[in-house]
C-alpha cells in the first residue's frame, strides 16, 4: 500500500463510522507532493511549509516557505 491508498483508506472509514468535521492531507519528505495532489484531486485543504519538505515537486531545493506555496498552488492547478 502507498500512503495515498492508506489515507484513501482512513478518510473512507472516517466517512463509514460517521466521524464528521474538517479534514486536512498533507505528507512529509518523499511523501509531500503525492499528497498535495490527492488533497487537491479531493477537494481537501492541504498545508506545506519547510517542516513537511525543503525540495520542490522536481526534487530541487527551495528557498523558503513561499517558494513551496507558489508550487503547491501549481501542483493544484495542474490538475485541472
Amino acid at each position: 500500500m502507498t500512503p495515498q491508498t492508506d489515507a484513501l483508506a482512513i478518510l473512507a472509514r472516517l466517512d463509514e463510522v460517521g466521524v464528521r468535521g474538517e479534514r486536512l492531507l498533507h505528507g512529509e519528505g518523499e511523501q509531500c507532493w503525492p499528497m498535495v495532489a490527492l488533497a487537491g484531486r479531493l477537494g481537501l485543504p492541504t498545508r506545506i511549509g519547510l517542516e513537511d519538505t525543503l525540495t520542490a515537486p522536481d526534487g530541487t531545493p527551495v528557498s523558503g516557505n513561499a517558494e513551496l506555496v507558489r508550487h503547491a498552488l501549481s501542483v493544484w492547478a495542474s490538475l485541472g
